[in-house]
């Protein structure tokens, strides 16, 4: 489905402090949007503002947190003088109603994502029927059929089944939901015409925010995106608001220039149906059950899994800043995420409480900062142990076909703490056969099937059958046997 609003630059009169009022000019080009604003006397440029405009066709925009850019200033031309302001707005609203960054007035948002038709879209709400010489026979009997003519020799029938809600399931952001939108469809001499997208959207119990809106559209895209097995871009964003007496209004095109996208130059292909983790379209309780399961941890979860996103997001470029946040992702996590540590012997807990007095004693510095900082950490689960936890709740399912993933884990700890500490390698991570991209992609391997496991996933279900390995999880399987086999060979003898 095409934009709404592409790359174009659009004139109109703006006003914020609520009164001063300019000409203005916004420009839509994604990241690089601004808004450019001529006014005679000088505003107030410095504070983040909500800019509210009217466009030459009367339309409503309404520009939420602007920070200004280079070039806002007075400006003069000849003895004349003015001042312009360019300012970047970080969310963009258009349509019939102005909207500020404070009111809570966003009933419900819906929006695009690159790989939705592929993972919600069902195979058999559109088709053809070929000989359908009987079915068009008995239709143009009908009052509705009195326009299908005289019969050929090959007559098909194009069909689209009247269904619309591919999923729906309550959850803690509110009720989420797939649908189809159809182009309105055509038909004329040169054929039939039915362009279909899938759309989601998240219905709140209360209104809230733009900004709590699209928070909520991250963590949904979060899930997503390991369900289709690669970073999604999201477009056609629009918005409902409240109404009086809970009717909901007519929607706003809501544009995002920070929004999340996909490096296209890194990326991944798309997956392939048969290879997804879900097949909502078949079984849409499955996903639905997980799905509400997973988002009821987001707020503890949130910030761990946004480190996965962000590693995720390098796609096929690796090296060892991947390596390292995808490592951190696990220290991230919340406590109930592991099990309990082992009680401390208390010979090492007296030795410890003694140390922490004696060092608490000595004058402030870095060294002494340091050693209390470690004494705090005894009796506390270590990242290694913490990436273990998490390795044992995949091997419970499908450990047969991941020997030694604690071995492999346990190496990638090490490899994340050679760059972040300097520590002694273990082994060459700097060689043309490094095993850095094998150690990356444990940990986002690890990190995101334990947590669907967590949620109620079956992992036996994907993980074991045939994989085309256009997914991620297809991909760590099929290749995994090989990747040991030379991580092994490259460990001294003994290890």
């Amino acid at each position: 489905m095409k934009e709404a609003h592409s790359e174009r630059c659009i004139a109109g009169q703006f006003s914020f402090d609520g009164s001063l009022t300019a000409a203005g000019e916004l420009h839509l080009r994604g990241q690089a949007s601004r808004l450019k604003l001529f006014s005679r006397s000088e505003p107030d440029w410095s504070a983040k503002r909500d800019v509210c405009g009217r466009l030459l066709d009367s339309t409503h925009v309404s520009l939420l947190n602007c920070v200004p850019m280079a070039g806002t200033g007075e400006h003069f031309r000849g003895d004349d003088h003015f001042f312009v302001g360019n300012l970047f707005p970080h969310y963009i609203l258009i349509g019939h109603k102005h909207v500020t960054s404070e009111e809570e007035r966003i009933a419900s948002i819906h929006f695009s994502l690159d790989d939705a038709t592929a993972l919600f879209g069902d195979f058999r709400v559109f088709g053809q029927i070929f000989n359908a010489r009987e079915h068009l026979a008995e239709l143009s009997k009908t009052e509705g059929g009195k326009y299908v003519g005289e019969l050929g020799a090959l007559p098909h029938i194009f069909y689209f089944n009247g269904k619309l809600e591919l999923l729906s399931t309550v959850t803690s952001l509110g009720v989420v939901s797939a649908r189809y939108t159809l182009v309105v469809p055509s038909s004329s001499a040169d054929g039939i015409h039915l362009d279909a997208d899938v759309v989601l959207a998240i219905d709140f119990s209360t209104a809230t925010t733009v900004r709590h809106a699209l928070r909520a559209v991250l963590d949904l895209v979060r899930f997503v995106e390991i369900a289709a097995g690669r970073p999604q871009n999201v477009k056609n964003i629009k918005v409902e608001l409240d109404g009086n007496d809970g009717v909901h209004q007519q929607q706003l095109d809501l544009i995002w220039p920070l929004g999340p996208r996909r490096d296209a130059e890194d990326e991944w292909e798309p997956t392939s149906w048969f290879d997804l983790p879900f097949w909502p379209s078949r079984e849409p309780e499955k996903m639905s059950k997980v799905l509400a399961a997973w988002l009821a941890r987001n707020e503890e979860w949130r910030t761990a899994r946004l480190r996965y996103s962000t590693s995720f997001a390098s796609q096929r470029r690796y090296d060892p800043d991947r390596l390292v946040g995808a490592a951190n992702m696990f220290d991230l996590l919340p406590d109930n995420a592991f099990p309990p540590p082992d009680p401390t012997p208390d010979d090492l807990a007296e030795a410890r409480d003694k140390a922490r007095a004696l060092f608490r004693s000595l004058p402030h510095g870095e060294d002494r900062s340091s050693v209390l900082g470690a004494l705090g950490r005894i009796g506390k689960l270590s990242l290694k142990r913490k990436v273990r936890s998490r390795v044992r709740i995949i091997a419970r399912q499908v450990g047969d076909l991941f020997p030694d993933l604690e071995l492999v884990a346990d190496h990638a700890v090490d490899c994340r703490n050679y760059y972040v500490h300097g520590t002694k390698p273990k082994l060459d991570y700097e060689s043309g056969e490094s095993p850095v991209t094998f150690f990356t992609n444990t940990l986002e391997f690890v990190f995101a099937v334990s947590d669907l496991i967590d949620a109620g996933w079956n992992s036996n279900e994907c993980i074991r059958r045939y994989t085309t390995m256009s997914h991620p999880f297809g991909r760590y399987r099929v290749s995994y046997a090989e990747d040991l086999a030379e991580l092994k060979a490259l460990l001294p003898r003994g290890a």
